[in-house]
């Protein structure tokens, strides 16, 4: 069941609440711990796992130092422009 996070419009309390996700199950009044009702759903961060390879630095087949980019540009060089304007 999912793990949603509530704040009470009255004292500010925040607070999680388990709701199932099932759209034909009765859904009863959230309430803040302090008993008041009036309480808006706050958005948040979702709890995230990655598992398997691929995910961390470690599992990269080329090893980079710390001074090697993480992208990569073309560079060209300067052409010399003391030959093409003399200096007097």
């Amino acid at each position: 069941m999912p793990l949603y996070e509530y704040e009470c419009q009255e004292c500010g309390a925040h607070f999680d609440v388990r709701q199932n996700i099932n759209p034909h199950t009765p859904v009863s009044p959230i309430i803040c711990p302090n008993g008041h009702r009036s309480v808006r759903r706050l958005l948040s961060r979702p709890a995230i796992i990655f598992r398997g390879s691929g995910f961390y630095v470690t599992d990269h087949s080329r090893p980079t130092s710390p001074h090697t980019p993480t992208h990569r540009h073309h560079h060209t060089p300067p052409t010399p422009q003391d030959d093409d304007h003399p200096t007097h």
